[in-house]
């Protein structure tokens, strides 16, 4: 596993989650794309989850209404990255990658926790 690959594990983006929002940066722990991405990624998830008027269901077929909101928490999981990228900038990191890899880390984050 290279410095830049995300493990879709809950339990780890929760805890880059609390690296960045609830403990603050730490200078002790290096912050990467990777931490960035999954703290992003789950703060997403977890905003999706827990707002009142989170779309749980669409008259229309299961998959649309999947579709329809996992787009709703790509979209939430790359403004993120994005806002976090301009406060925490990481050298010779690329912002679309930053943000792609966030989208893709809350895909998959929300399937394994809410699917």
């Amino acid at each position: 596993m290279t410095e830049n690959t995300i493990q879709y594990n809950p339990e780890q983006m929760e805890q880059f989650y609390n690296q960045i929002y609830v403990n603050g940066p730490n200078p002790k722990l290096p912050i990467s794309l990777v931490t960035i991405a999954g703290a992003a990624a789950f703060k997403a998830v977890r905003q999706h989850n827990s707002a009142p008027n989170s779309p749980r269901s669409l008259p229309n077929d299961p998959q649309d209404d999947h579709s329809y909101r996992i787009s709703l928490v790509r979209a939430a999981a790359a403004q993120e990255a994005f806002y976090l990228s301009l406060f925490v900038p990481l050298q010779n990191v690329d912002s679309r990658v930053l943000v792609k890899s966030a989208e893709d880390a809350a895909h998959q984050l929300y399937d394994l926790t809410c699917f």
